[in-house]
């Protein structure tokens, strides 16, 4: 009799396992005590100090640009994350825009974890800057979605500040020259690649093929797109795959932390645009080509994309504030 309830047992941990994702409920009760530090008024008051003539549209190699990197380096500050290290222990990782020298800044911080693997999440944050007089001040393109990075920097912050440490590190960048060829991020994954990054708890490089994956937010902020059901809470997530593992568990998490979203898998149904989002025209690109998975999260590109008219009064925060809900929870499975 005992043997056969041994077999029982382990027929029953044979089916366990093989159960796929997409029944399985996510890891996402832990994480529920980060949602206090996800303030819609945080996210407002970050897309209106980088969309202010202050920062004067965020032109890579102008003094807005600079203004608006420092600005990040505090913030990240403020949220206790970890800098570079080094002489003057700056969160500010300089490069040279091949295509113009322009000298431009990504903006890096870090919360270690307990081992050598890692996971980026990045946002661009320059812009056009201002042109003929106009400024461009980019509140969807893309200081949404530095505020969405920010906001998550508080969120898992504050996780570590009540005990809970992951198993992978976290790496928040802010990338500059993004509209000059994708140049920072190309820097970034040039500067993994010569081990200038080091972790500051174990002193060692951090290098491309510790990187377990890349989550890029570029435009997270608008409704003014959405699909042909109308729909105004929803989100583009271009995983690689509609049936890959990524976007089965941003559906389960979707489901089980009510956010109910309405998820897009591709670019509004397109192929060909889905494949030229995902591969070629924003900041992953550089990680894919070092064979490095990554997730691209967007709200898509509106009338208002670079013109004087992407102003903060177009974004709707309180579904930017549930956009950043849903990409809390899958970085908290994936780390």
């Amino acid at each position: 009799m005992g043997k056969v309830f041994l077999r029982i047992l382990l027929l029953a941990a044979l089916l366990l396992a093989g159960t796929p994702l997409q029944a399985q409920a996510p890891r996402t009760p832990h994480a529920r005590s980060g949602e206090s530090a996800l303030r819609t008024e945080r996210l407002s008051e970050a897309v209106a100090y980088l969309s202010d003539t202050l920062c004067g549209g965020r032109r890579t190699g102008t003094p807005g640009g600079l203004r608006a990197a420092t600005w990040i380096s505090g913030r990240f500050r403020e949220a206790g994350l970890q800098n570079l290290g080094g002489r003057g222990s700056s969160y500010l990782l300089p490069f040279t825009v091949p295509s113009t020298g322009a000298s431009a800044y990504n903006v890096v911080g870090m919360i270690p974890g307990c081992s050598d693997s890692w996971v980026v999440v990045g946002a661009h944050f320059d812009h056009l800057g201002t042109l003929e007089g106009k400024c461009y001040p980019g509140a969807d393109k893309n200081a949404s979605g530095v505020a969405a990075l920010l906001s998550l920097a508080d969120m898992f912050q504050q996780m570590r500040a009540l005990g809970r440490v992951y198993d992978k590190g976290l790496l928040l960048v802010a990338f500059d020259g993004k509209e000059m060829n994708l140049a920072g991020s190309q820097a970034l994954v040039s500067a993994l690649s010569a081990g200038a990054l080091v972790s500051p708890a174990s002193g060692k490089p951090i290098r491309p093929a510790d990187i377990s994956l890349m989550v890029n937010l570029d435009q997270l902020g608008s409704t003014l797109s959405p699909p042909e059901d109308g729909r105004e809470d929803y989100l583009i997530a271009l995983t690689g795959s509609a049936r890959g593992s990524n976007m089965a568990l941003l559906n389960a998490i979707n489901d089980h932390e009510n956010i109910n979203l309405e998820l897009l898998p591709d670019y509004y149904g397109s192929a060909d645009f889905t494949r030229i989002f995902y591969s070629r025209i924003s900041d992953q690109k550089a990680f894919l080509e070092a064979k490095i998975p990554a997730v691209m999260f967007s709200s898509g590109i509106t009338l208002n994309s670079n013109k004087p008219d992407d102003t903060p009064k177009t974004l709707n925060f309180a579904i930017l504030r549930r956009r950043v809900l849903l990409i809390y929870y899958f970085l908290s499975n994936r780390l």
